[in-house]
């Protein structure tokens, strides 16, 4: 609060506060106080409207208004969280200071008084914040207007001092030229020579001092022009904010501005005569004839030609210094109207409502001529006011010198970041090469992790010095833009473009080996002799052109030059393309019919004219690139499994529609015998996947024997031919011992059913839960039981769920010597979460993921090798694959791509889906085909009665029509119609028990039909 409320006021409440307790003398002195800073509150709220252009008057300087450094973007942030806190009369009020003040005030005068003083700083804050919320560019101009128009009385009335001071000095050498002129009349001096010098002197003086009144009128004038221009550019800043102002007129207005500014402070270096017009006459020599009179009048002279020469000195330094001044004002002007001019500009390429405002005319040229001309001016006006601005600190005081020795300090402390990280770079230049060395020769890694990482070092190694050195240069940049010399970044900028410049030579040497690979080893040194020349000579060209426009950009703005650059810049950059290309035009050809093989006879035609090959050889260069690039990002983007899913959905597509309607001759039974789900799962044919189900369970159950584990419970769940059931054989193979896989009959739904197979399970007879318990008691080693497709325990019917609530009470006893390992389908295990209850079973679960496209691959082929038949792929498969696609696909890659994609990674629906595609074409060989596809309308025409029986089916896995009609209380006739139409349209099938089961091609396609239906909830 104490920068808030003003500094005679915040003394006045220390004092009181610094006693506890309200003496008479202190309030006193207190209400004195208030009094007075009411009237010093009213002339900053004068200062501040003043500032902001809202009328009254100013009195104080800014330093004394805001008491930070108001260019300081950190200062003006804190500052403004501080006074949006007290903009309010309640806020302020409220403050503990103010509390205090009240208890010295008793009269209502006193009262309205210290209202006064809380609305005084209640709107003080409000315009203090209004300020500090505008944009930076806008409060320096206000900041330099305000400067301008209300400098401090010593400084404001600087050239009316040496207007007066020049007028005495006129005066009194027009004095002492008429006594002069007397003397000569009166004869008291005889030597001509030291009178003719005294006159000469004199009249010097009163030349000098009129020379000098001239020059101050004409800087007065200079300052007039000057501050009509603010007024003018202020006005049109004012008219930028209007959103009716029209981008034309703001350009008409500005531009005339800016060449005002340009012409003034143009003359300001160059027609302004700084040294004195008139030249100081030469001494007069001593001589020893003079008499004793003349000797003292010889004397006078000499004394009063040294206070001449003094004065001379002097005046120029004033002169100087005044000017100086003048130039960094101007200099700050014409800043502020470029900016404006360049915005506009910018506002009018984008509306193109400004007609020709780029036309080559005779105003346009003479502005051209100003930029140029500005270029060199601008330069010298910058140093000029940095100058300036230093001067002033180092005039400020102790407070200024350690300002000054800070950032000095600070600069050169800058400075040696990108000299540190020079050598810091090189070293570990030479250390990653070191590196590279080791992980190739000494390394205990496997040779293809080697392989890899000394190929990315060494691919990386040549960006680091180069990347580093941009990098420190970046971070001083923005240091250094926090002290006074925030133009010093500018100087660092073009250090940094040249360690940027030498990156993109790396990565354009790159990119032309790539785009342009030499096959031929006896012509490789040429080739990159030639891939190194262009890579630099292109990216010279590059940088150079926009080091360049950059200068142009941060000299004169974007305006009328830099359009006129940047236009000859990409016309030059058009000839180097065309002329570049020309000389690459062997390995062009050679790249294109490379990579579009069919287009050789136009490549050819192309070729034949010098001309033509001149004019496309960048098209040609393109279409290269464009190749390349499209390979690049989908042989990355096919690695996404959403990518592999609309590339199969269009592949099976286009070979639906080119596929031939012919008959399928089934394969041999030994063929079909080795895609049946009965076979063993063995090791010719077991698919190890990434992250193995199987290892993860066994390394559980380990942990858990060993004694480092807690789990007991593993609970694996996953969709019809996901996989289950060989991942539980796997895990009994590798556990060993008297470890094996344990399957209920189907619908175990009564006790003593249930116990019986539980007997069987564990070795022992029991027969409730409790015997269960006193089983474990006996054990005298753990032992591991796993069972299979425990959906067998439940049907969806009242009373139904007694067995599977019996199991679930014996996997949640507190045994020590038993690990349950069990299966689920997902579809039951999402419907006995919802009808008993999410955390009915606790244990660690298990969600069998999708297979990749890979392992699908993997696991079909490994069936059909154990088969002994050859395989190949019919003609409509082959358009698409072996002769290569768009994006180069081959057959095999795309046809498994299609069954991940159309199984959604279920491997007993790819497996069926596979058999679906092949057939049998001679003894040896089997032919594959387009697949046999569920068609989408195939579920979509089930009546209700139909979806509600698929439903059940799913959640179970499998049900008899008595079952069905128990679940969902269907009518038995409706049943057997609704299963011979799914029957028909192959999206049921029954075993030789009468089990219904939804085949594994149109699994997912029915579950999903049925989720949106909201038959089926996941």
């Amino acid at each position: 609060m104490n920068r808030i409320l003003p500094v005679i006021a915040c003394i006045a409440i220390l004092t009181f506060t610094s006693h506890g307790n309200s003496a008479p003398s202190e309030c006193a002195e207190i209400k004195a106080t208030i009094a007075a800073k009411n009237s010093a509150l009213k002339k900053q709220i004068e200062s501040l409207k003043f500032l902001l252009g809202m009328g009254g008057i100013s009195t104080q300087p800014l330093e004394q208004l805001f008491q930070i450094d108001v260019k300081n973007s950190e200062q003006i942030s804190r500052r403004l969280q501080e006074i949006r806190k007290f903009t309010g009369v309640d806020s302020i009020s409220e403050s503990s200071e103010i509390q205090e003040l009240k208890k010295c005030i008793s009269s209502p005068e006193e009262k309205s008084e210290l209202n006064e003083a809380v609305g005084h700083i209640a709107e003080s804050n409000t315009l203090k914040a209004r300020f500090f919320e505008l944009e930076a560019e806008k409060r320096n101009l206000l900041i330099e207007n305000y400067r301008a128009k209300n400098l401090p009385k010593s400084d404001r009335n600087l050239l009316g001092q040496e207007v007066e001071k020049a007028e005495n000095l006129l005066n009194r050498a027009q004095k002492k030229l008429d006594e002069a002129k007397t003397v000569e009349a009166s004869g008291e001096l005889k030597d001509e020579d030291l009178t003719a010098a005294i006159q000469s002197l004199q009249q010097y003086l009163a030349s000098h001092a009129n020379d000098h009144l001239a020059f101050l009128k004409l800087i007065g004038e200079k300052k007039q022009a000057l501050e009509e221009i603010k007024k003018d550019l202020t006005s049109v800043l004012k008219e930028e904010k209007n959103s009716d102002a029209k981008p034309k007129d703001l350009l008409f207005a500005a531009t005339q501005n800016w060449e005002r500014t340009v012409d003034f402070i143009s003359g300001l270096f160059k027609g302004l005569q700084i040294s004195a017009a008139v030249d100081l006459p030469a001494p007069m020599s001593p001589k020893a004839s003079l008499s004793d009179a003349e000797s003292k009048e010889y004397s006078r002279y000499m004394a009063e030609y040294a206070d001449a020469q003094k004065g001379r000195l002097d005046q120029t330094q004033k002169r100087t210094q005044i000017v100086n001044e003048l130039r960094s004002q101007a200099f700050l002007l014409s800043s502020e109207a470029g900016q404006l001019r360049s915005r506009l500009f910018s506002r009018c390429d984008k509306t193109g409502d400004c007609g020709d405002y780029r036309a080559l005319n005779e105003r346009n040229l003479s502005d051209i001529a100003r930029e140029i001309e500005m270029i060199p001016v601008k330069v010298r006006a910058g140093g000029i006011s940095k100058f300036l601005e230093i001067k002033g600190k180092f005039n400020s005081g102790v407070d200024g010198w350690i300002d000054l020795f800070q950032q000095i300090v600070a600069l050169f402390v800058l400075f040696l970041i990108p000299l540190f990280l020079f050598k810091l770079l090189s070293w570990l230049n030479v250390k990653l090469d070191s590196t590279r060395r080791s992980v190739l020769s000494q390394s205990t890694m496997d040779f293809q992790r080697r392989a890899v990482l000394a190929l990315w070092i060494s691919r990386l190694n040549p960006f680091v010095p180069a990347a580093g050195m941009a990098f420190g240069i970046w971070i001083a940049r923005q240091l250094i833009e926090t002290t006074d010399l925030q133009e010093v970044s500018q100087l660092l900028f073009y250090f940094q473009l040249y360690f940027i410049y030498r990156i993109f030579k790396l990565l354009m040497q790159i990119g032309l080996e790539v785009l342009f690979t030499s096959e031929s080893v006896a012509d490789l040194r040429g080739h990159r002799e030639l891939v190194e020349t262009s890579a630099r000579r292109i990216s010279r060209l590059i940088f150079a052109e926009y080091a360049f426009l950059h200068l142009i950009e941060t000299s004169v703005r974007k305006a009328l030059l830099y359009g006129i650059i940047s236009s000859f810049v990409f016309c030059l950059n058009i000839l180097f393309v065309l002329w570049e290309c020309w000389k690459w035009k062997a390995q062009i050809t050679d790249a294109y019919s490379r990579r579009f093989a069919k287009h050789n006879r136009f490549l050819q035609k192309v070729s034949e004219s010098k001309l033509l090959l001149f004019i496309s050889s960048p098209f040609l260069v393109a279409a290269v690139i464009l190749h390349d690039l499209v390979q690049f990002s989908y042989s990355h983007l096919i690695r996404l499994d959403f990518v592999k899913k609309i590339h199969a959905e269009i592949f099976r597509r286009r070979i639906e529609a080119e596929a031939e309607d012919q008959r399928k001759i089934t394969p041999k039974p030994e063929y079909l015998k080795k895609f049946d789900d009965d076979l063993p799962v063995d090791t010719d044919i077991f698919v190890d996947r990434e992250k193995s189900p199987s290892s993860v369970i066994a390394k559980t159950v380990e942990a858990w024997v060993s004694g480092v584990g807690t789990d007991d419970l593993m609970i694996v769940v996953g969709n019809r031919g996901m996989g289950k059931t060989t991942v539980l054989e796997a895990v009994a193979r590798k556990l060993g011992g008297d470890v094996r896989v344990h399957r209920p009959p189907v619908k175990t739904l009564k006790l003593e059913s249930f116990y019986e197979f539980l007997s069987s399970v564990l070795g022992a007879e029991v027969k409730s839960v409790e015997e269960v318990l006193h089983f474990d008691a006996q054990l005298s080693e753990k032992k591991v039981f796993v069972i299979d497709d425990i959906q067998n325990f439940f049907l969806g019917r009242l009373g139904g769920f007694e067995v599977y609530k019996t199991f679930v009470a014996i996997l949640s006893l507190q045994t020590k010597n038993i690990f349950w390992c069990i299966s689920i389908n997902s579809r039951s295990w999402s419907y006995l979460r919802g009808a008993l209850g999410k955390e009915h079973l606790y244990g660690r679960t298990f969600d069998l993921l999708p297979w990749k496209d890979f392992e699908i691959q993997d696991l079909i082929l490994k069936r059909h090798a154990l088969s002994g038949f050859e395989r190949q792929f019919e003609q409509s498969i082959k358009a698409y694959g072996a002769t290569g696609d768009t994006l180069g696909q081959q057959a095999e890659t795309q046809f498994f791509r299609l069954l991940w994609g159309q199984s959604r990674g279920n491997p007993r629906s790819a497996l069926m889906h596979w058999i679906s595609a092949v057939s049998q074409a001679d003894d040896n060989t089997i032919l594959v085909g387009v697949p046999t596809f569920l068609s989408s309308s195939a579920v979509g025409t089930m009546s209700d009665d139909a979806l509600f029986l698929l439903a059940a089916i799913a959640r179970h896995e499998s049900l008899t029509e008595a079952e069905m009609q128990d679940v969902t209380g269907i009518a038995s006739t409706v049943i057997r119609k609704c299963m011979k139409d799914a029957f028909a349209k192959d999206l049921v099938w029954s075993d030789s028990s009468g089990r219904y089961r939804i085949p594994a091609r149109a699994q997912y396609g029915i579950d999903y039909f049925l989720i949106g239906k909201n038959f089926l909830y996941e």
